[in-house]
């Protein structure tokens, strides 16, 4: 990987840090594959990174050692736009967190996905960042003609409305492999309310045979007790997140169902939905 950074920081006349080098060798030394772009030395977690991304991008598109990429907590509004010519070849990277870069994610980084119909991407995690319309248009493309699912979703706080996540849904729909592979999902503090009956309907069609295990759905907006009834038609589902969701006395008592009638459910996080707790206990 050092070479081929070397020759592209080369290549685009920006000097080569000995910090990345320095940081690269460790993680190797260390059996580490993921690269943690935000814990590499050299800059300040309040700025703008102080080396530069695009070597590094380009260093990644065939490289077979690093199964993972993150950036995290790092106020860099181009980042995802750098590394997505990583995407667009890599066909290893299994794993990409992008969180709280407060950037836009860009149009690109969907078509990346498209064009490379090798990705291997299995855990995504943009929470934090901002979908724009193009954005959310070019990666439920993506979406719908992977040939792989992706495994876990982290779309919390993503700046996703109603006809983004209602796009989303149908091409879980189309993709109905891509549907059952994921196994954990988490759309919360994003207003898709209006889009209730379109989760309501793709919970319906994959129940019987999803894998997934981690729903947080809080802060949403959508009718939580219409889809309660639903979510107990998961056989291994074990996290629920229906923070901050309005229940009518009605969809208490669907809850007391729902809560009994999964076997595996561990976890349910009902802060601030100003429900009667002893009627579950």
């Amino acid at each position: 990987f050092e070479y081929t950074y070397e020759a592209y920081c080369n290549l685009y006349g920006t000097p080569v840090r000995t910090e990345v080098i320095e940081y690269v060798r460790d993680l190797a030394k260390a059996g580490k594959s993921d690269f943690v772009l935000s814990a590499c030395p050299g800059f300040d977690l309040r700025t703008e990174l102080t080396y530069e991304l695009a070597p590094i991008a380009s260093s990644l598109k065939n490289n077979t050692y690093w199964k993972g990429v993150e950036l995290r907590d790092v106020y860099h509004k181009e980042a995802l736009s750098i590394i997505t010519t990583a995407f667009a070849e890599n066909r290893v990277i299994t794993r990409v967190s992008f969180v709280n870069t407060q950037c836009e994610i860009p149009e690109s980084f969907g078509q990346a996905l498209v064009s490379n119909r090798f990705n291997k991407i299995h855990i995504l995690d943009l929470s934090g960042n901002k979908f724009t319309l193009k954005s959310v248009e070019a990666l439920v493309t993506a979406f719908q003609q992977m040939n792989h699912c992706i495994q876990v979703i982290n779309f919390n706080k993503v700046n996703l409305n109603n006809p983004g996540f209602r796009a989303m849904i149908k091409s879980w729909n189309i993709n109905f492999g891509f549907s059952l592979g994921i196994e954990e999902l988490n759309i919360s503090n994003n207003d898709v309310g209006s889009s209730t009956n379109d989760f309501i309907s793709w919970v319906s069609n994959v129940k019987k045979y999803s894998k997934l295990r981690r729903l947080a759905i809080s802060n949403t907006g959508m009718q939580v007790g219409s889809i309660i009834l639903e979510l107990s038609g998961l056989k291994f589902l074990t996290y629920l997140d229906l923070s901050d969701a309005k229940f009518e006395e009605v969809i208490q008592t669907n809850l007391v169902y729902f809560c009994e009638s999964i076997e595996t459910l561990e976890t349910i996080l009902l802060s601030n939905t100003q429900l009667d707790i002893s009627m579950y206990t």
